[in-house]
């Protein structure tokens, strides 16, 4: 029965060892692909974020022609508007001058 007992404690002790370096070799099984799919991951998004920013900034460079030509027509029609009212305005004195003097004209006959 002792040896029964000691064969028994040796096979347990055994088995524990099996499993305790099992576990151990799953954990750090799972803990290496964790760190590789979280570096892939951090991989990943900082090539998205380049992808991202390399393409903002070719838009940025497409745009600048288009914004500058906008900038410069925004200026013309502003400094048109400008000449346009000052031109109405000289037409509406020039026709109350007008007015006016037709007015004394009739006034005078």
């Amino acid at each position: 029965m002792k040896q029964y007992q000691v064969r028994y404690d040796g096979q347990l002790k055994d088995l524990h060892v099996e499993m305790t370096d099992t576990f151990e070799a799953e954990s750090d099984y799972q803990r290496k692909e964790y760190e590789r799919g979280y570096g892939r991951i951090e991989q990943l998004e900082n090539m998205l974020k380049q992808e991202r920013d390399d393409r903002l900034s070719s838009l940025d460079d497409q745009l600048k022609p288009v914004r500058a030509q906008m900038t410069k027509n925004f200026a013309d029609l502003e400094t048109e508007k400008n000449t346009r009212v000052q031109k109405e305005r000289e037409i509406l004195e020039n026709l109350a001058e007008e007015s006016r003097k037709i007015e004394e004209a009739i006034l005078q006959e």
